[in-house]
């Protein structure tokens, strides 16, 4: 007696369902080369197209701060936010960016992004951080609710080296198999290196698939009888067990390239080309430290000089 096929057939499903994105994914410290043009022409294609024709196409956000946080900390978000999306569209003009913002002004024509760029005004956080500057880095967290396929959120002090594009295809089967197979929502993002715990980073990238439930506690109810210093102190408690590691070079602290910088150890990459980003952590943020004075301090040759020209030059240029 002849055996069924249905039986076969039964195990090829479930494996295209449910073992596929775990086997056909890259390791999360290897990057797959980023994909041609011609691969994502109806995502861009070079004409304006309103957000409706987006919404099964990843996207890459990035969180405007309120002025009064600007003045604050002496720090333009603004023009690093400018300088950040810039430098992205370097490397990937099609893909759409998404800026959240807490602003009542029109930040878009302040910007002059290169391909697609939509505007997302928030609501006032309902979680509370220790101080006002860490309470609106929770703004952040709206991008679970942003309407798009899947999205990637930088931080506004970061340079881009290369295209983050290829990380939405190794994030993407894994926080998707894990909201199918075992029914909960977590996030992928880099390791804080830098930390002896070495728990998730919030400074991006962070991947998210949106969902109605994703952050839902902190977005809708505001953390009811818990308080957290910040939103990476939240997102470590959330997910630091379950989240999906993203490539060691996604985020390098420009630390790394000073000798006297506690980070310097690290010594993620060896080129600062080999990076996806840079973050210009605490006190080397670039409205502050000019490259004349880190030129001064390590060097007109030194790798961290080279970074802090590019991040000026690329300023200077988004200007125009």
């Amino acid at each position: 007696m002849p055996l069924s096929p249905l039986p076969f057939f039964l195990l090829l499903l479930l494996f295209f369902l449910f073992l596929r994105p775990f086997y056909l994914v890259p390791h999360p410290n290897t990057l797959p080369s980023t994909p041609t043009s011609s691969s994502k022409q109806e995502v861009g294609g070079g004409q304006k197209r309103g957000l409706d024709a987006y919404s099964s196409s990843p996207a890459y956000a990035f969180l405007l701060y309120e002025e009064a946080q600007r003045r604050q900390q002496q720090v333009d978000y603004r023009r690093m936010t400018r300088v950040a999306i810039s430098s992205l569209r370097e490397f990937d003009e099609e893909t759409p960016v998404a800026l959240l913002r807490f602003e009542k002004t029109n930040e878009l024509d302040l910007l002059g992004s290169k391909g697609p760029l939509f505007d997302f005004p928030l609501p006032s956080p309902k979680t509370r951080g220790a101080s006002s500057a860490y309470r609106m880095t929770f703004l952040k967290l709206h991008i679970a609710r942003l309407p798009f396929r899947s999205v990637l959120f930088f931080d506004s002090d970061v340079l881009f080296f290369s295209s983050p594009f290829p990380l939405f295809s190794l994030f993407e089967p894994r926080l998707l198999s894990s909201r199918l197979r075992f029914g909960k929502e977590t996030v992928a993002a880099p390791v804080a290196y830098w930390l002896k715990e070495r728990p998730l980073t919030s400074g991006g990238p962070i991947g998210v698939l949106p969902s109605k439930t994703l952050f839902r506690d902190a977005i809708d109810e505001g953390v009811k009888g818990e308080r957290f210093d910040g939103e990476m102190d939240y997102l470590i408690r959330r997910f630091n067990s379950t989240f999906f590691p993203l490539p060691d070079r996604s985020i390098v602290l420009v630390g790394e390239f000073a000798k006297d910088d506690p980070a310097f150890r690290a010594l993620r990459v060896r080129r600062v080309e080999d990076a996806l980003t840079v973050h210009f952590v605490a006190h080397w943020k670039p409205t502050i430290l000019s490259s004349s004075t880190v030129e001064k301090r390590y060097g007109p040759d030194s790798t961290l000089s080279s970074i802090y020209r590019r991040w000026e030059t690329i300023d200077q240029s988004s200007r125009l």
